[in-house]
């Protein structure tokens, strides 16, 4: 299902302006990242934590 969601994400950018398209990309470019850190097993929840906030501040770079 994930992948049928992701190529039909792919279609809707062809259909429209570039602009739009790098502000989907980065969306789901964020939400990718979230759930790859949700599923992520960590020592503790504050680690976790700070593990995510990193992550974040990367992508935004």
């Amino acid at each position: 299902m994930q992948s049928h969601v992701m190529e039909l994400a792919y279609k809707a950018l062809d259909l429209h302006e570039i602009s739009y398209c790098q502000a989907i990309a980065h969306y789901i470019k964020q939400v990718e990242m979230m759930e790859f850190l949700v599923f992520k097993v960590g020592k503790d929840l504050y680690e976790s934590k700070d593990e995510a906030v990193g992550v974040l501040q990367r992508a935004e770079d």
